[in-house]
């Protein structure tokens, strides 16, 4: 069973800084620390499937998540891919390549957040970026599983 984490300052830190949040007063965040519907906050082990693309620069797929405590499943992140309808292309039943997230130290399993980054002008807010974050509990390292723009 994977080591929990006792503060998520230092993932918070990291989301923020991997968004640039501090450049401008005009910039605010929101960052959200997913938690397991039974046990709260745990470390997850997360598969990624990702799905053929017209763009592959961009993730399209699913990230799933696995409670690390009590072994419970949810679909954290879905990006479909882009389509082009008149050529008759549709989403694939199947991912194309599907992976299980580890850390360079070994483990498998992470703290998982969320942080947008919201710009602000004169009319509303709206998101100008967004990452899916990890944080291992064994070693500590902080990194970036997906980035939406």
């Amino acid at each position: 069973m994977p080591k929990s984490i006792s503060s998520y300052e230092t993932l918070e830190k990291f989301a923020q800084d991997s968004l640039g949040t501090n450049r401008s007063q005009s910039e605010l965040y929101n960052f959200r620390l997913f938690e397991c519907p039974d046990c709260g906050p745990a470390p997850f082990i997360l598969t990624m499937q990702h799905y053929k693309s017209l763009f592959p620069e961009h993730f399209h797929g699913k990230i799933l998540a696995q409670c690390g405590t009590c072994d419970k499943c949810q679909k954290l992140f879905l990006e479909a891919p882009h389509m082009n309808i008149e050529a008759g292309e549709s989403r694939p039943s199947t991912p194309g390549r599907q992976e299980i997230l580890r850390c360079v130290c070994g483990n498998n399993a992470f703290a998982v957040a969320f942080c947008c980054r919201y710009a602000t002008g004169d009319k509303e807010a709206h998101t100008d970026a967004a990452i899916f974050v990890g944080q291992c509990p064994q070693c500590g390292k902080c990194r970036v599983f997906v980035g939406i723009d």
